[in-house]
């Protein structure tokens, strides 16, 4: 019975340990991404506070983490994301500008279009770059 208590005492502090170092990862991995710019989170007080979308971009990043792409290689992604955004800009502005009680809507359903447009075009247009990393498989 003592050498279970032993060993689950030692497995503990494994485990304690383990998470430290995790913690530790975790906090370099956000301070990267902070510095980017592909996150910002919003001080109160002592506290800072992530939206869902920032906390969603942090697992995501997280992830490509796991894979080895470097926070500073996700930077290109953000900045072709702003690139599109204003692209649709240019589409949703003059709605936007509109006296009409409706543009607004009209507008940010336009936006919602736009933007599945653009994941699909560029989940394709990934799709048909890594081709040749397929081997036989076509696309």
């Amino acid at each position: 019975m003592v050498k279970k208590i032993i060993h689950i005492a030692d497995l503990h502090i494994r485990t304690i340990q383990l998470h430290e170092l995790y913690k530790e990862q975790f906090e370099k991995l956000l301070k990267e991404i902070i510095a980017a710019g592909l996150v910002s989170p919003r001080k109160m007080g002592e506290l800072e506070m992530y939206s869902p979308l920032d906390r969603e971009i942090l697992e995501i990043i997280r992830k490509f983490s796991d894979l080895g792409i470097d926070v500073r290689n996700l930077k290109t992604l953000k900045r072709q994301a702003e690139s599109e955004v204003s692209i649709y800009e240019t589409k949703i502005q003059p709605i936007l500008m509109r006296k009409n009680p409706t543009s607004k809507a009209q507008a940010e359903d336009m936006l919602d279009d736009l933007i599945e447009l653009g994941e699909q075009l560029r989940s394709t247009l990934v799709e048909v770059a890594a081709r040749s990393f397929r081997g036989n498989r076509q696309s």
